[in-house]
């Protein structure tokens, strides 16, 4: 699949479709559970502008049913090592 036909979703959008609140979606980003790619002109601002893959949201939705989520959130350490994100330039 090719990146043009991956759509973008931001997490108030994401939060709409789903019904989780766009901290959730924060939060999972941050933990590393599922990746994202930050949208602000600074990489190192206070508030980055996350938006979702459609293809992230997949992987991520499928490992939450085979139960790989909970071996992530039990290796915060090491995933907090690692950037959760991509940066567009």
């Amino acid at each position: 699949m090719s990146r043009q036909a991956d759509p973008l979703y931001s997490l108030k959008e994401l939060s709409e479709i789903y019904g989780a609140s766009a901290d959730t979606f924060r939060a999972w980003i941050s933990n590393g559970e599922l990746s994202a790619v930050n949208l602000s002109r600074d990489p190192s601002s206070r508030r980055p502008r996350f938006a979702v893959r459609q293809s992230s949201l997949d992987k991520f939705f499928a490992s939450r049913e085979t139960g790989e989520a909970i071996e992530a959130r039990k290796t915060r350490r090491a995933v907090a090592r690692r950037e959760p994100y991509e940066r567009i330039v």
